[in-house]
């Protein structure tokens, strides 16, 4: 009778939950959007509420998206009385969004399996292994993973808090997904460590803080899933992502170069400073991507992982580095002048902690 009830209290636990920072309410709430969708009737705005309050949704639409996109694109998508602006659309081929939206409406069953795996899979586990090499090992005592929000809006992933990340994409990517996510869990423990307050920096000096700040940040998250996607065999290293990857990568000199002589002019401190900065962000290539892996790489060649590890969070700092690398005996990566690195100094001491 004790082994009875003994076995029995051990058939009710419950099972560890794997990965308590996943948020699966985005596509909870999607999916009850689709189905009235479906049925050609419009959501009651308090069903549109449910959906945008969900943390994701939430995260999107406070940042980069409106809420009018995904009402608009999610009824063209699935409201079977716009079909013909949908067919047209899709014949037209110039809008990803609506792409990626008619291959979920043909994929529901096969993404609820996709949440299932994702719920119990080891991924956050896999995550960390992959980031920890880029971070300080304090920061996975102090801070607990990243929140992560899976829901449709793009065939894509983001860095905010909480990370979001599509479901279609993880399907699509689901062989490396821990890569990727580890990727967006560097942008959320980096943030940790940030040494400058955004919400203290003057207009004028946005954007060029922003385009610092940026290359480090793409630059190192990069050396968590890109190094090894597109630069290691066996990987995506011959697809068209990763040569394209490359080729930015090998302009980013030509880019340093313009970088070094836009900071000079704004060193010089001439009226269009604002607007320098404005052509800084938009002449960047790829977000800072490219640019931030070529200084990292330069930086790892010269002096290894540690001092990469211990500027994370100070973008002024990591160019300071890579111009200590740049200059050093026999190298031929492109130098900062005097001029910009003092600039760069100056724009540290004045929002620096």
């Amino acid at each position: 009778m004790v082994l009875s009830a003994s076995l029995l209290l051990c058939a009710c636990e419950p099972e560890p939950v794997i990965n308590p920072n996943f948020d699966f309410s985005g596509m909870d709430r999607f999916w009850e959007v689709v189905e009235i969708l479906e049925a050609d009737l419009y959501p009651f705005p308090e069903v549109w509420d449910s959906l945008f309050a969900t943390p994701g949704y939430a995260a999107l639409t406070e940042s980069e998206f409106s809420q009018e996109f995904f009402k608009e694109n999610f009824q063209t998508a699935f409201m079977p009385s716009k079909a013909l602006m949908l067919e047209q659309k899709m014949k037209e081929g110039t809008d990803p969004y609506l792409r990626h939206y008619n291959r979920v409406k043909y994929m529901r069953n096969v993404l609820k399996a996709q949440q299932q795996w994702l719920a119990a899979a080891p991924m956050m586990r896999e995550a960390h292994r992959a980031v920890r090499q880029y971070l300080p090992e304090r920061l996975f005592k102090n801070y607990p993973p990243p929140p992560i929000a899976f829901l449709i809006f793009s065939n894509d992933t983001r860095g905010y808090s909480p990370v979001i990340v599509d479901l279609l994409h993880s399907l699509d990517r689901e062989e490396h997904l821990s890569l990727l996510i580890g990727h967006e869990a560097h942008h959320y423990y980096r943030e940790k460590l940030l040494t400058f307050d955004r919400g203290r920096i003057q207009p004028r000096d946005r954007d060029v803080i922003w385009v610092l700040n940026q290359i480090q940040a793409e630059g190192l998250a990069d050396r968590v899933d890109r190094r090894v996607l597109y630069f290691q065999k066996g990987y995506l290293e011959n697809m068209p992502e990763a040569q394209y990857f490359k080729a930015m990568v090998a302009k980013a000199p030509a880019a340093l170069d313009s970088l070094n002589n836009l900071l000079e002019l704004m060193a010089a401190r001439r009226r269009n400073y604002a607007d320098l900065g404005r052509r800084m962000r938009e002449m960047l290539p790829m977000d800072g991507h490219a640019v931030g892996y070529y200084m990292t790489s330069i930086i790892l060649s010269r002096f290894g992982n540690q001092q990469l590890v211990d500027r994370v969070g100070n973008p002024f700092a990591f160019f300071q580095l890579y111009h200590l690398a740049a200059i050093m005996p026999e190298s031929t990566s492109p130098k900062f002048s005097s001029k910009a690195i003092a600039f760069i100094t100056q724009l540290e001491k004045r929002y620096s902690f």
